[in-house]
């Protein structure tokens, strides 16, 4: 299966919350993909690319993750968030990926690693 790039989110709900009003500030198709894991903690995906359309198109980094930026901080603060940053390079997806300095920046100010994942034919 071809790797997607995306930021991987784990949280941890408090005691009462509910994941779908944890997660509301976030796109709908994020928010949908959160599931439970073992160790009670819950993962979702924020996607940035897909198989369908895996080139990253120019802008599309901050005009679709940027404004979404306050809420994964307070998952962070609030919710004990870990984040790691997924970029899928090789066929489907481009065989090189460029993030300029404010996306590293807004990638660093979550605490995510970066994992390069390459796809094979």
């Amino acid at each position: 299966m071809a790797h997607v790039t995306k930021l991987e989110i784990i949280l941890t709900l408090e005691d009462g919350e509910v994941i779908g009003d944890v997660v509301s500030e976030l796109p709908n198709y994020s928010a949908s993909s959160f599931s439970q894991m073992a160790d009670g903690r819950w993962r979702g995906d924020f996607i940035i690319s897909c198989p369908v359309a895996p080139e990253l198109a120019e802008g599309d980094f901050i005009d679709d993750f940027a404004p979404y930026f306050r809420a994964l901080l307070e998952l962070r603060s609030f919710n004990s968030a870990e984040y790691e940053f997924q970029i899928a390079v090789g066929s489907p997806a481009a065989d090189t990926f460029t993030l300029d300095a404010p996306s590293v920046a807004l990638i660093a100010a979550l605490g995510a690693p970066i994992k390069v994942r390459i796809n094979e034919a």
